[in-house]
C-alpha cells in the first residue's frame, strides 16, 4: 500500500456531473456521473491516478458508484464528512462556493489531512449508503 501519494484530486460530487480538481492544478474537469464519465476521468487522469490520494465529497449515494469504481483500479479514495470539509474551508477565508472551487478544496484537504484520513473500503458491490466517514 503507498503511503506516501504524489498526486491529491478533489472530486465535487452531484447528481448527474461530477468535477474533478488536481491539487496546486486551476484546471477542473467536469465528467458525467456515470459508468463512460467514470472511465472518462480514468483516461483524462491515468498517468497520476496510480499514485494518487483521491477525496470524494460524500453526498450518501451519488458518489458510491465513482467510489466503487476507483477502488476496482487500485485508487486510494476518501469519502469526506462534508461538516468537517466546510469547517476546513471557512478555516482557508473561502467563502466562494462553486463546484470547482469546491473540487479544489477537496483536494487540498486530501493534500493536507491524507495522512488521517480513513480510506474507503467496499463492504460489497450492494453496500448500503451508510457511512462512518471520518
Amino acid at each position: 500500500m503507498i503511503t506516501s501519494y504524489q498526486n491529491f484530486i478533489g472530486i465535487d460530487i452531484g447528481k448527474f456531473k461530477n468535477v474533478a480538481a488536481v491539487h496546486n492544478q486551476k484546471n477542473t474537469i467536469k465528467f458525467d456521473n456515470n459508468s463512460a464519465g467514470w472511465q472518462q476521468l480514468f483516461q483524462e487522469f491515468s498517468n497520476i491516478l496510480p499514485n494518487a490520494f483521491v477525496t470524494l465529497e460524500n453526498t450518501g449515494k451519488y458518489e458510491l458508484g465513482l467510489a466503487h469504481f476507483l477502488v476496482g483500479k487500485n485508487v486510494a479514495i476518501h469519502r469526506a464528512n462534508t461538516r468537517k470539509v466546510k469547517s476546513f474551508t471557512l478555516s482557508h477565508g473561502t467563502l466562494a462556493k462553486s463546484d470547482q472551487s469546491d473540487a479544489r478544496t477537496l483536494a487540498q484537504y486530501g493534500f493536507e489531512r491524507y495522512s488521517t484520513l480513513s480510506l474507503f473500503v467496499p463492504m460489497s458491490k450492494e453496500q448500503t449508503t451508510y457511512c462512518n466517514c471520518d
